[in-house]
Parts: structure tokens; sequence; C-alpha cells
């Protein structure tokens, strides 16, 4: 304690006086006195002389003397007074307190992090009637999701379309309807869900929810529509989903393929990772493909969407400005959506069907895959035909080329007498002449940009 002013007596008298002033025993301030010059006073110049301090003499002393090492050793077992008030503890304890504090958080962390951050993450799931259970990684419940839908389609065929695309049998390829993805940068994993049923009607779009099962968002794909003299509803399904980051911010926008159901109006959506759409375009014709890259070396990728015109019934290729996509697809009056812009589409190339297409499926042929070549080539596969078109990333045609199961096929029509063309140079010239570009007003054979 500090040593009282303003007319109070600072002085003591004895070395009882002193010890309490102290708190420690007499024999112990003559010991300090003797090893670490205690500052006391005698009457006489003689060792048992009566003896006397000033408080403030002993004050300063203390706050000066706990500063030796060898001393702040010895008032270990002086006084508890004399510790609390000079602040000073055993060091050693205090470690020893300290390092048993770090070994039980660490504890904690190793038993609870992996529980509630890493395996109670959702990381894959099972389909129980109509029910969507999200599962962690040890396959445990985390939460689930009821439908509604008695009919939805199995848990075998949500595994062939869960998180990335995929080949099917028959060949052919298919988008997601379930991805487990961190889409907002928010360190937890997102569930995007699309309910499909095995009939395709009144399926309810798409919907976002949080790790935890809290439903975040839901998109419901489709407008009304005129196009022609028809008026098609509101009946789209989800075609397939996929997370992309399209604008380099580290954020996933969700690209989703939609198809009405039963007729031709199909579409590509643009959401952000909040579910807010930021783009729709629609062709008339179901899309098959999409594709991302960078054409114009701008820094910024181009989206390339493939499928079907159904009013031309031939594959097509449109390929959009990333952060501009809309408006609909270039169609005759009698197929052209009244109710769209025109379509923003930097181009839009139709591609010629073969004789072996037509005698396989009479119709139409979509163009089924886009695949981008390191030789800075789009590779365009046709449907049926197996027919490869290339072309340079300033969409010119550079090729046309045959698969082992094209030639097999024209061979084996050719000697059923269906078909008489010869698998020649001009052949494959043909099929590249035949190729048409949407310039704006027409459809032509010269490579142009939509204006």
């Amino acid at each position: 304690m500090a040593a009282k002013k303003n007319g109070e007596n600072n002085l003591l008298t004895s070395w009882k006086e002193i010890a309490a002033y102290l708190d420690v025993d007499e024999r112990t301030c003559q010991r300090w006195e003797k090893k670490y010059g205690l500052p006391v006073r005698r009457m006489e110049d003689a060792p048992r002389s009566r003896v006397s301090a000033d408080k403030e003499d002993l004050d300063r002393w203390r706050e000066a003397i706990t500063k030796n090492g060898n001393f702040v050793r010895e008032i270990r077992q002086a006084g508890p007074a004399l510790k609390k008030e000079t602040g000073v503890q055993n060091p050693i304890k205090r470690y020893i307190l300290l390092a048993m504090g770090i070994l039980a958080i660490a504890v904690l962390l190793f038993i609870f992090v992996p529980r509630f951050v890493y395996s109670r993450q959702p990381s894959d799931f099972r389909i129980k009637g109509s029910k969507l259970i999200i599962l962690d990684e040890k396959r445990k419940n985390l939460w689930d999701f009821e439908t509604g839908f008695d009919n939805l389609i199995s848990e075998q065929e949500y595994r062939f379309q869960f998180q990335i695309r995929t080949r099917l049998q028959g060949d052919k390829l298919v988008f997601p309807y379930l991805v487990i993805k961190d889409i907002n940068l928010c360190g937890k994993k997102e569930v995007l869900f699309a309910p499909k049923t095995k009939g395709e009607f009144y399926e309810t779009g798409l919907f976002c929810f949080d790790h935890k099962g809290k439903h975040l968002w839901p998109f419901k794909p489709g407008h009304e529509l005129k196009f022609g003299e028809h008026l098609y509803s509101n009946d789209y399904r989800v075609f397939g989903i996929e997370p992309f980051d399209i604008n380099n911010d580290g954020l996933l926008e969700v690209f989703l393929l939609s198809a009405h159901q039963p007729h031709s109006p199909s579409g590509l959506h643009v959401l952000d990772c909040q579910g807010k759409v930021l783009w729709e375009f629609i062709n008339w014709g179901r899309i098959h493909d999409i594709a991302y890259q960078d054409l114009d070396a701008d820094g910024n990728a181009e989206v390339l969407i493939a499928g079907i015109n159904d009013e031309y019934g031939k594959g097509f290729l449109a390929v959009f400005d990333a952060l501009r996509i809309g408006g609909s697809s270039p169609q005759s009056e009698k197929y052209n959506c009244k109710d769209c812009a025109p379509g923003s589409e930097e181009y839009y190339i139709l591609f010629p069907r073969t004789d072996v297409d037509k005698i396989l499926k009479p119709d139409k042929v979509a163009i089924d895959e886009i695949h981008i070549l390191k030789s800075k080539r789009i590779e365009l596969q046709a449907q049926i035909s197996r027919i490869f078109f290339e072309l340079d990333f300033n969409l010119r045609v550079q090729d046309a080329k045959p698969s082992d199961l094209f030639k097999n096929m024209h061979r084996e029509l050719r000697a059923a007498g269906k078909i008489n063309s010869e698998l020649n140079d001009q052949y494959y010239e043909d099929l590249k002449k035949g190729v048409l570009y949407w310039n704006g007003k027409e459809l032509t054979s010269t490579p142009s940009k939509n204006r």
C-alpha cells in the first residue's frame, strides 16, 4: 500500500510496525536490512538500537528492489500482501498454467473442429422416396428436403448427374441435377438441387440450400412466351446446372439449361450465387452443351452453347460475350419469339446435315458436344453421324472430319443402295460450304458476326 500524506504520520518506530507495514515478520525485515538494504534508521549506532523507517522510503525501496531476481525468489514465501502489492507472481507456475491452457484449447480444437467444420459439411446424398437426404463425409445424415414428388427419379439416376457433367450409355453427355460446392466463398458448401420427376411435368425448378439445410433461394426457369402465332406456357424443366466463375471475381455463377415440356423453346439462364437472374437466352430447340473459352484473348471468357434449331432441323453454335447474354435465336416469322429481344450472340452458326443422318434421323440432328482443342480450334460433334466440324477462334470453318462410326454407317447405307455419295475430299468440302452464319438479317455462307 502507498504511504498516506496530508498530515498523517509516515514514521514507523519499531521492527513490529515496519514488519506490519510490509506484511512480513520482524526477522524477515532484519534479514532484508542486511541483505537488501532495507531503509531503516537507528536511534544509536548499535545493532540492537531502536529503529524507525519512513513509509515513503519503504515504498520507493520496495519498488526498486522487486527488480532484483534474487529478491523475487525470496519473497515467494515472505507474505501474501507484499506479492499482491508488488505484482510479483511465480513465473514457473504462470508458465505451467499457460501451457495447460494452450493444451486444453488444442485438445478441444482437435475434437470439435473436425466434427463440426469438416465432417458436418455436406458431402454426399441419398434419395428416399420423395426426399433428398444430405450426408456428411462419413455418410451421416445432416438434413433432408421433402420435394413433394412421389415420382422423383431414383438415387441411381441422380448419381449419374451429380457434381459434374457425365457421359451416359449411348454416348450421351448430361449435366448435373445436384451439385454440392461452396459457390459464394463463405467457407461452407451449398447444395444446388433440381427435383426431377419421371414424367418431367410440373417440376419446381432449382433450390439452393446452405450447409445446415436452410433454404437460401429458389429459381423456376421459363416464362409464358409467344412464338409466331402460338403462346407457350411456362412449363420448363431443368435440363442441367453447372457453377462457373465467368467474371473472375471468385464467386460462382450458376449456368442452368432449361427445356419446355414438351415443346421446342429452351433457355440458357445465368444466376449469381444469391439466385439473382443475370442473363437469359431463349433458343427454338434444345441446348445440348455449353463451354467457356477466351476466344479473343482479352482476358474474359466467351460463352459457347450448342444444340439443335428445330425450325431448320440443324445443329447450331452460338457464341456470347460473357457479360452480354440475352434475347432469342434468329428465326423466321413463324417461329420468332414475339416477347423476346433479338439475340445478343456475337455468332449464331448452323451446320449442314449429311445424307447419312437424313436417312437415320429424317427430322433433325443436333450438335451434341463442344470441344476446345489445344490447337486453338473449336471442335463440334454432330449427333447421329458423328461428323466433326472444326472452327478457329475467329469462328471460321477449318475442317470437316468423319468418325469411324460415320464411315461405317456410310458404307452400310451405300451397300444397301440408300445413298450413292462417295467419301472423298469434295464430300467434306461441300459440308464446309454448307455452314451458315446469321449476320443480323439473314443466314449466309459468308463468315459473319451478328450485327
